[in-house]
């Protein structure tokens, strides 16, 4: 079984992939602000701050830290605190790998499908350039330029374009039903809008799989 640290770990995909890691018998470690007992450890991707005992022993190591995308109006600010902290993120745990000399076998990271911009009903796939030039194909293309960082230090790396990721507990599902309860429920704009989702067990489990079958890269 491996020991598996995983920055973002209380968020919505994150505390559920940690509850199937643990199942399947493999050792979590929390990135937090906040440490709240011996399997979280402390670290600041702002100031570039990290506790190096969590990285001791890490085989895999899971980037799935960053601001909510839907949370807050995107201001001037929102935005670069969205992009800032994928970016730090990743740059931390990349600095932290070269000052101590540490490599885990995996580096996995979130990314997601606002990669491919406004494809209108054009199937894309991983090999396709995005379309138009927006918020959100930035955000993503300088999240992908960091995990690439920590593949050039020989690690190997996988990235997933993650679509809206959807739990009854919370995320974007809770907010939809909320309506629903009270016999409001209706179509978004002219009803002609989707929605690219997955189910978070799914997520999980395609993040298990990768940390698995150690061919998958890229």
């Amino acid at each position: 079984m491996s020991t598996i640290l995983i920055a973002g770990g209380t968020g919505l995909v994150g505390s559920r992939l940690s509850v199937l890691l643990r199942k399947k018998g493999h050792a979590v470690r929390i990135l937090t602000r906040s440490p709240q007992n011996r399997e979280q450890f402390a670290w600041n991707p702002a100031t570039g701050a990290i506790d190096e005992a969590a990285l001791r022993g890490a085989d895999v190591v899971i980037n799935l830290a960053g601001a909510g995308i839907a949370d807050k109006r995107w201001t001037t600010a929102r935005k670069r605190l969205i992009v800032d902290s994928r970016v730090q993120s990743a740059r931390t745990l990349r600095n932290a790998f070269l000052q101590t000399g540490i490599r885990p076998e995996l580096y996995l990271s979130a990314s997601a499908i606002g990669f491919y911009g406004d494809s209108g009903e054009r199937l894309m796939t991983e090999s396709d350039e995005p379309v138009g030039s927006n918020f959100l194909v930035d955000c993503c293309r300088q999240w992908e330029s960091a995990a690439a960082e920590v593949a050039a230090l020989g690690i190997r790396t996988a990235i997933f374009r993650i679509g809206v990721v959807l739990a009854k507990e919370s995320g974007a599902l809770a907010e939809f039903i909320k309506p629903l309860r009270f016999g409001l429920g209706g179509y978004f704009a002219d009803g002609r809008a989707w929605y690219s989702w997955i189910h978070r067990d799914d997520v999980c489990r395609m993040i298990i799989h990768v940390i698995e079958n150690r061919k998958i890269t890229g």
